[in-house]
């Protein structure tokens, strides 16, 4: 309950087409509804005033091509942007996202809780659709970002926590930054 859906899946979108208006951006969540309703607070930004005077159709620059959400597009699983490459889609961890790629995939609160989490099933699943389905559609000096809950040491996030620890040395190897923000605060930690 910090924010990071706030600021991670639903402004920094909205940012990075405003600077890279033709990026594709992927939203993934537990569940098609959670991924459905970020692409469209991300949507509802883009479209916001306050975004148009920025990088939209009220800028007074007008050597610069605006950036707005093309009508023809606007359905939440997938909107593009109007005239650019650009623009989002959204789908569950067993969604597909296949057919397009990717310079930015968002993965927000990839396992929806404990019970998932316990599942071996469910983990080797979320598994497979991460190196299978989505970690293929990024494109070449694109990124990943993950975040939710650590729920268990070999859920997504801990098994790439793992692989990042294990390689780290590997110049081949995917290298992540990991943010640990705690929701209780650990032995030594600053007050």
């Amino acid at each position: 309950r910090v924010g990071k859906s706030e600021l991670v899946s639903k402004n920094f979108p909205a940012w990075l087409f405003g600077r890279h208006p033709d990026w594709y951006v992927g939203i993934i969540s537990y569940g098609d509804d959670l991924a459905w309703e970020l692409s469209s607070a991300c949507r509802q930004i883009v479209d916001d005033e306050a975004y148009q005077q920025v990088f939209g159709r009220d800028r007074t620059d007008e050597a610069t091509e605006t950036i707005e959400i093309d009508p023809n597009t606007k359905s939440v699983k997938h909107w593009k942007l109007r005239g650019y490459r650009g623009g989002m889609c959204a789908a569950g961890i067993n969604g597909a996202l296949t057919g397009k790629g990717y310079e930015c995939v968002i993965f927000d609160d990839p396992t929806k809780g404990r019970k998932e989490a316990d599942s071996a099933d469910y983990r080797e699943e979320q598994w497979s659709q991460y190196g299978g389905t989505f970690f293929p559609r990024v494109e070449p000096g694109g990124g990943i970002i993950i975040m939710g809950t650590a729920w268990h040491e070999d859920d997504l996030l801990g098994r790439i926590q793992r692989d990042n620890h294990n390689r780290w040395d590997d110049p081949l190897a995917d290298h992540w930054t990991v943010i640990h923000i705690p929701a209780i605060a650990l032995p030594g930690m600053p007050d």
